[in-house]
């Protein structure tokens, strides 16, 4: 496929979103949210994708491919539309690829912070294991206030990866959540229980783990890593730097089906391609 028929397309998904919030701000009722350390209310928009934080992931997607290849003005209107989303994960890894872009004429400090970062991420599942086990039940509700109110589903969801080396299973884990969460949210009210156990992980690390087990996971990891450092070896740095900044926002949300996290696994894999205008996807 032509380069140029897949830049068209990215600009055409940038342009909807945009228009999507546009359109929504004015007809559509926002959803309601609430950030409890500052103790404010906003209202965020659903998105194109219908859903706050897997527009946001999208647009975060389509605003890191249209910088990476200096279409400026055209990821503008994506990043307008992550905004207008709230989603607070998705906007802290926006500020991280800007942070990690910056660097690209600093190659060396690049190249330290994207493998340190790589590192963190494939090894997320450990620190949540060691707070579980180290915390005391008042920091793991501040830990579940600071991620978003998702601490208290990592941990059981942690837990599941562990008596289950091979998994449960593709899209199984709220099949098996409510044996490993009842310990961890028996203060809770009935209503905050039922609403923890409706959701999914909220974390492509942790969904992997817990679904495919560790041996799945420690397959899944050496893939990430792997597809790292090619674009290392290719100095495609712009490109290294958003694939990690796409797993910083993943690590807040689940990520298997998603477009995005696939869009920069095509980049790297097609390498060659980038320089002959040509995409193989």
């Amino acid at each position: 496929m032509p380069k140029e028929i897949l830049d068209k397309s990215i600009k055409l998904i940038a342009v909807m979103g945009f228009l999507f919030i546009f359109v929504e701000m004015i007809f559509g009722p926002p959803l309601e949210g609430y950030i409890p350390f500052l103790k404010t209310d906003f209202t965020r928009q659903y998105g194109i994708y219908g859903e706050p934080n897997f527009s946001a992931m999208l647009m975060f997607g389509v605003a890191l491919y249209l910088i990476v290849f200096g279409f400026y003005k055209f990821s503008l209107l994506a990043i307008i539309a992550l905004v207008f989303t709230v989603s607070k994960g998705t906007m802290l890894a926006l500020l991280l690829f800007f942070a990690l872009f910056s660097l690209k004429k600093l190659k060396r400090l690049q190249t330290w912070a994207l493998n340190i970062l790589m590192i963190v991420f494939l090894f997320i599942p450990l620190p949540i294991y060691m707070s579980g086990k180290m915390l005391s039940y008042p920091q793991k509700l501040f830990m579940h206030q600071l991620t978003s109110k998702r601490y208290f589903l990592f941990l059981p969801y942690i837990k599941m990866g562990i008596d289950h080396p091979l998994g449960v299973g593709y899209f199984q884990g709220p099949k098996y959540i409510a044996n490993y969460q009842k310990s961890e949210i028996s203060e809770f009210s009935e209503e905050q229980k039922a609403r923890i156990l409706a959701l999914q992980q909220h974390s492509i690390f942790v969904q992997i783990f817990s679904e495919f087990g560790l041996i799945g996971y420690l397959i899944f990891s050496f893939q990430l890593w792997w597809l790292f450092k090619i674009s290392l070896k290719n100095r495609e740095y712009e490109i290294s730097a958003a694939f990690v900044s796409v797993l910083a926002g993943f690590s807040l949300l689940n990520g298997l089906s998603e477009m995005t996290l696939y869009l920069f696994i095509g980049l790297i894999m097609s390498y060659d391609g980038l320089r002959n205008k040509k995409i193989t996807l």
